[in-house]
């Protein structure tokens, strides 16, 4: 349920479905949709005993986060597949967010079957976070590029608008908790495109 956009079917689980389990005993954990914290729509989570935000996994402050994608991304393709080197850089284009390591890797075996190898090299990652990269760019307003823009120099984001949200609701920024407290990121596939927009301003 968390890719859900329609709150009002969200909400229309949560009094019929949920209910109905609770009401036999049955404990229920439920992966909502983002929006579902912010603006009027908040009022959704307070019909939950207990709320727990799961942020992005914070791969430049979590002890051990690589070496876990890493071997996440190792358990599902065929061993020597990938050399370790594609492999870390795989992990590290990921910002820390599993589905988008899994699709970066399946772009990547994508490419490699297109060239006719059977090893994923350096240039197929490097297609498939291009690709991946120029996908989160589409579609993007002057508005929403000045916003990465201020994520990408220092990290300020703030959200105000239903925009603001959409940015994270499709990672294009990238929210990881440092104690408790936010610290935001754009995801690494668009940064070279930003910092290209920019002329290369850091």
């Amino acid at each position: 349920l968390d890719r859900m956009t329609d709150l009002g079917a969200f909400e229309r689980i949560i009094e019929d479905d949920i209910r109905a389990l609770t009401s036999l005993g049955v404990g229920i954990v439920l992966a909502g949709p983002l929006k579902s914290l912010y603006g009027i729509a908040r009022t959704l989570t307070q019909r939950f005993d207990r709320l727990h935000y799961q942020p992005w996994i914070d791969l430049s402050a979590t002890a051990g986060a690589k070496a876990f994608l890493a071997d996440v991304l190792g358990r599902r393709l065929p061993e020597d597949m990938v050399d370790r080197e594609c492999l870390v850089e795989l992990v590290e284009r990921s910002g820390g967010v599993l589905r988008d390591l899994l699709a970066l890797a399946q772009l990547a075996c994508i490419e490699a079957y297109l060239d006719g190898s059977d090893i994923v090299g350096s240039k197929e990652v490097a297609s498939a976070i291009d690709g991946f990269g120029r996908t989160l760019m589409q579609g993007l307003r002057p508005e929403e590029i000045e916003v990465l823009q201020r994520v990408r120099m220092n990290g300020a984001f703030v959200q105000t608008s239903e925009d603001d949200l959409a940015l994270l609701m499709t990672r294009r920024v990238l929210e990881y908790r440092d104690k408790g407290r936010p610290r935001y990121a754009v995801h690494p596939t668009i940064e070279r495109f930003l910092n290209e927009l920019s002329g290369g301003l850091r």
